[in-house]
């Protein structure tokens, strides 16, 4: 039902989608998967799948500024205290970080 929600949301004529996964037990992956394979198969536009802890954030979130029409999910599991999972931490790390450079 969710997944469904989303979709209608993603215009899929035009956006340049990529999926971001974190996960520490599999799920979150295996639901980006879901949800890749269903775009891939409504679409002719490019679409990537990533695992969060094998991308390095600057250049994949860089990439998504370069086209006006460009959609990003995450899809992530909460780890301990509402933590990223490890996969996803240095991703996190990046990000965190940027909010905070006030260059």
């Amino acid at each position: 039902m969710a997944l469904a929600i989303i979709l209608q949301k993603i215009n899929l004529e035009s956006a340049r989608i990529q999926i971001f996964c974190g996960s520490s037990g599999g799920k979150a992956l295996q639901f980006g998967k879901v949800v890749f394979d269903h775009l891939k198969a409504s679409r002719d536009e490019e679409i990537v799948l990533h695992n969060m802890g094998d991308v390095d954030p600057e250049d994949a979130l860089t990439s998504l500024t370069s086209t006006d029409a460009s959609v990003a999910i995450f899809v992530l599991s909460t780890y301990t205290g509402g933590q990223p999972p490890e996969s996803a931490k240095q991703f996190f790390n990046w990000i965190e970080d940027m909010a905070n450079d006030f260059r």
